[in-house]
């Protein structure tokens, strides 16, 4: 039962994960990742349009921190972090989208 508390840890790390394998792709690949970016474009928009949402989410959990500063409102530290939590697994999906566009085909099977 003990490990059912460090579920909650797996969005977090897929999105490190994920987040690093792209930064490595790019910086090894800079002109072909940004090519296969750019030549994806329905999928690297919804991914720009994922990211945003998560953006959206993020910001509404740190106004929703701000508020809980000044008026001590009940559940909201839950209600925090379950967004942030959200956050985390879209930023996932994100960056393992992103991450599997910005690699050229022969690294993929690397």
């Amino acid at each position: 039962m003990m490990w059912l508390k460090w579920l909650i840890l797996i969005p977090p790390l897929l999105v490190f994960y994920f987040s690093l394998r792209t930064l490595i792709n790019i910086l090894r690949f800079r002109e072909a990742s940004l090519g296969l970016f750019l030549s994806k474009l329905k999928e690297s928009t919804s991914m720009i349009g994922l990211l945003a949402l998560s953006m959206l989410l993020f910001s509404i959990t740190r106004i929703m921190d701000i508020i809980d500063m000044v008026i001590d409102l009940p559940m909201n530290d839950t209600i925090i972090a379950a967004l942030i939590w959200s956050v985390s697994i879209i930023l996932a999906m994100v960056f393992y989208r992103m991450s599997r566009i910005t690699s050229p085909v022969s690294y993929r099977a690397w």
